[in-house]
């Protein structure tokens, strides 16, 4: 379009019959940019990056981590899960105990029936016992997901061999919370 040509009678202007471009200046009137040897934009110089990174003949580490270093197995983050949320209802039961809402008709809590510091103290233990299986599970050891899945196995044990009627929806979620640890054992990357 700023090719000037000539028109009838040697007059000179542009192919549109427009006015010619301005000779200083941009295609839209606006300062001229003094060359910098940077970018359009006025970044950084041939050879660097718009965000100081290294240049592209620079050398990289190659045992960087990457993305399979740092995420989490399905698997491990289930049953890690899982082991938070029975250390939750152990914690919720202990304060309803306490409260006087629940009996005490629970596994190992019915050893030491009369003294509440105890009873106090084993499910504190319990307690801790689960975060922490819930945190090297967590973090992917399998053998934390397999002595947790034991230990509550042991516990519904325990339930079974107290009273049935009394500990049904206790029994039940038992079940329901073994059967998720073992399909979290499943999904687990060997």
């Amino acid at each position: 379009m700023a090719d000037a040509t000539f028109r009838q009678g040697g007059q000179k202007g542009t192919v549109y019959n427009g006015p010619l471009p301005p000779a200083k200046g941009t295609v839209y009137n606006g300062p001229t940019v003094p060359p910098t040897g940077g970018t359009v934009y006025n970044g950084p110089a041939t050879g660097g990056t718009v965000y100081n990174g290294p240049t592209a003949g620079a050398p990289t580490s190659r045992y960087a981590a990457g993305p399979a270093a740092t995420t989490v197995h399905a698997g491990a983050k289930k049953g890690a899960s899982i082991f938070y949320v029975i250390a939750g209802f152990t914690a919720l039961r202990t304060l309803l105990l306490f409260a006087g809402i629940q009996q005490l008709t629970l596994g190992a809590n019915r050893m030491f029936a009369g003294d509440t510091t105890s009873i106090l103290l084993v499910n504190a233990v319990i307690i801790g016992i689960f975060v922490v299986l819930g945190i090297f599970t967590q973090r992917g050891n399998k053998m934390a997901l397999l002595i947790g899945m034991v230990l509550y196995a042991i516990d519904t044990g325990l339930l079974l061999m107290g009273d049935i009627s009394a500990n049904i929806v206790y029994i039940g979620l038992h079940v329901l919370f073994l059967y998720y640890l073992f399909s979290a054992y499943r999904q687990f990357a060997d």
